[in-house]
C-alpha cells in the first residue's frame, strides 16, 4: 500500500467517524426536539403524573382551609378538564414563545369562568364565601408579574439557546449530506461505499437502540434509595426518563434496518456487476474465438 492509499484510507475514516458523530447529533437533536422542547410530550406526562387531578386537590385543601364549606363548592365548580384546558394553554404558550414563534410571553390566564360557576355554586348550596376569598379568585392573571428578574433571564438565555439549536439541528443535515458526498468521492466505488456505510449505520444503530435501556437501568441504580425532592417516586422519575430517551431506540433500529438496506444493495450490485463481467469475458472470448 503506497502512501497515497494510505493517506485515502485514513481520510476516509476520518469523514466515516465525522458523519456518525454527526447522525448521533441529529438523532439527540431529534429527541430533543420530540421531548423536551414539545409540548405535547410535557403535557403528555402531566396526565401520566396526574398533575391536573393533584392540581384540584390542592385548591381544594386551601379553600376548605379558609372556609370548610368551599372545599366542596370548589369541587363542584372546578373540574380538571378545565384546568387541564388552562394550564395546556399556558404551556402552548409559554413553548411559542421559547420557539419564536410569538415576540410577548403570553402567560394569562382566565379565572373569570370559575369565580362565576364557585359564586353560582356557592348560591345553589346557600353557602357563603367570604368577601376576600372572592377577592382571591382574580378574573385574569398575569403570571409574568409573578417572575423575578432573575427568572426572566433564565428564560430569555433558554430562548436564545433554542434559537441557536434549531440553526445547529439545521446545519446537521446539510453536513450530513455534504460528508456522504466526501465519503463517496474518496472511496470512489458504489459497493465499498454502501459497504462501509451500512457496517457503519449497523454498529451505530445497535449502540442506540442499547442507550435507553444502559441510561435508564444507570439511572435506577444511582436513585435507588435516594429521597428525591418533594417525595418524588425514583420510579416515575425513571420513566420520564426512560420517555425522554425512547427515540433512541425507534432511530436506533431505523439505522440498523437501513445499514442492512445498504449492505443489500451493495450485494445486489456486486452480484449484477460481477454478472456482467462474466458476460463480457464469455464474449470477449467468443469474438477471439
Amino acid at each position: 500500500m503506497n502512501i497515497a492509499n494510505i493517506f485515502k484510507t485514513l481520510i476516509v475514516s476520518v469523514l466515516l467517524l465525522l458523519f456518525a458523530i454527526d447522525i448521533n447529533l441529529i438523532i439527540l437533536s431529534i429527541t430533543i426536539n420530540e421531548s423536551i422542547l414539545n409540548p405535547d410530550f410535557v403535557i403528555s406526562e402531566l396526565e401520566y403524573l396526574d398533575f391536573y387531578s393533584n392540581l384540584k386537590n390542592n385548591m381544594i385543601r386551601e379553600m376548605g382551609a379558609i372556609k370548610p364549606e368551599l372545599a366542596s363548592l370548589v369541587n363542584e365548580s372546578v373540574s380538571v378538564e378545565m384546568i387541564r384546558l388552562k394550564t395546556n394553554s399556558l404551556i402552548y404558550n409559554f413553548y411559542s414563545y421559547l420557539k419564536y414563534q410569538d415576540d410577548e410571553l403570553n402567560l394569562t390566564l382566565s379565572l373569570s369562568d370559575v369565580k362565576e360557576n364557585l359564586i353560582k355554586s356557592a348560591e345553589d348550596s346557600g353557602v357563603e364565601i367570604p368577601e376576600f376569598a372572592i377577592d382571591l379568585i382574580q378574573d385574569n392573571i398575569d403570571l409574568r408579574e409573578e417572575l423575578n428578574e432573575e427568572q426572566i433571564t433564565i428564560i430569555e438565555r433558554i430562548r436564545t439557546f433554542i434559537y441557536h439549536f434549531y440553526a445547529i439541528y439545521s446545519l446537521l443535515y446539510f453536513l450530513a449530506i455534504v460528508l456522504l458526498l466526501l465519503i463517496f468521492l474518496f472511496i470512489g466505488d458504489i459497493i465499498s461505499f454502501l459497504d462501509k456505510i451500512g457496517i457503519l449505520l449497523l454498529i451505530n444503530g445497535g449502540i442506540l437502540v442499547g442507550f435507553p435501556v444502559f441510561v435508564t437501568e444507570l439511572l435506577r441504580g444511582k436513585i435507588k434509595g435516594i429521597e428525591l425532592p418533594g417525595d418524588f417516586p425514583s420510579e416515575i422519575a425513571i420513566k420520564i426518563a426512560n420517555d425522554i430517551l425512547e427515540p433512541f431506540q425507534f432511530y436506533g433500529i431505523l439505522l440498523i434496518v437501513i445499514g442492512i438496506l445498504s449492505l443489500i444493495l451493495a450485494s445486489g450490485i456486486g452480484i449484477i456487476r460481477k454478472r456482467k463481467e462474466k458476460e463480457e469475458r464469455r464474449e470477449e472470448g467468443e469474438a477471439e474465438g
